[in-house]
């Protein structure tokens, strides 16, 4: 008997982003799954467009938020009412390749320890992270996120037992679930291209990369994740949000120089110059600062 599947995709303001990837879950060759579209209270056609491709098959259902929730708590909510075995996340706007979610099953199926698999992405060397079938490991990920959200698929169960995704993580929610999920199940990587990633102006992969919250949330993550290994529980756990206070923030200064080498040696200049900015607003030492403003003025040449 096949095992459902619930393919989450949260749309915001994604008028011109629907029906291609919508398509491309309509037609997947695993045909016992829920296509479950959230619009997350666009002020655009986004909601108009979704409900007509409800119309087109009935395995697609539509929510409609009555307020802006965001993509974590869109996705928090959700999936407390589903009742399928498996979730697969897909990226608004983003393209999953006909076998995607019949490789995924089987994969779960055939490996009952295994809590979270990810696929390559067609058009992404960054989560193309090996050749060959490959576990990642706790330590794998406090290395790096070599998961992309929207090519994942997780055991509910696994899920819930996890803790599942915290409403904390505006962005990095990924990052803060695999860590949690790592420590209950496994997890591996299938090199099999199946997902082909879409990037946009306003998306949430290409904002966060000028925005210090996801840099900051990335590393509060990590530290949350160590707390755990550690004691069995983390911070955000015991305290709740009041449990971000014992991040040391001080360390921010030196991921920030960590992401701004990586932007100068790309020679990406609208990056570098934001981080810079950051750098110069939380930073104290004047001294300091007068070297990253001479720095902030080349940076702007450059661009």
């Amino acid at each position: 008997m096949a095992s459902k599947v619930s393919i989450i995709s949260i749309y915001y303001n994604r008028e011109n982003s629907v029906e291609q990837s919508i398509e491309s879950l309509r037609t997947q060759s695993y045909s016992d799954v829920e296509i479950i579209l959230v619009d997350d209270n666009s002020s655009d056609n986004t909601y108009s467009k979704l409900i007509y491709q409800q119309t087109l098959d009935s395995r697609i259902r539509v929510i409609r938020n009555e307020t802006n929730k965001g993509f974590t708590q869109s996705l928090i909510d959700v999936i407390k009412n589903v009742d399928s075995k498996y979730i697969a996340i897909h990226g608004s706007g983003d393209i999953s390749l006909p076998k995607r979610i019949e490789t995924q099953v089987a994969f779960l199926e055939n490996n009952g320890d295994v809590g979270v698999v990810g696929v390559g992405v067609t058009n992404r060397k960054v989560n193309n992270v090996s050749d060959t079938i490959m576990e990642i490991s706790t330590e794998h990920l406090l290395s790096r996120n070599m998961l992309n959200h929207g090519a994942v698929m997780f055991r509910v169960d696994d899920y819930h037992k996890s803790g599942g995704y915290r409403s904390f993580f505006k962005y990095r929610q990924d990052k803060d679930l695999w860590y949690r999920m790592s420590l209950i199940s496994r997890i591996f990587f299938l090199p099999d291209k199946l997902y082909e990633w879409s990037i946009q102006e306003s998306s949430v992969s290409k904002t966060t990369a000028l925005n210090f919250e996801p840099v900051l949330l990335s590393e509060f993550a990590t530290f949350l994740i160590r707390e755990r290994i550690k004691y069995g529980y983390d911070s955000l756990d015991k305290f709740g949000e009041r449990g971000a206070l014992l991040f040391n923030p001080s360390t921010s200064i030196h991921i920030f120089i960590r992401n701004l080498k990586s932007y100068l040696l790309r020679k990406e200049w609208s990056s570098a110059q934001s981080t810079v900015e950051l750098m110069i607003i939380i930073n104290r030492n004047i001294f300091y600062n007068w070297g990253l403003v001479i720095l902030l003025k080349y940076i702007k040449k450059k661009k």
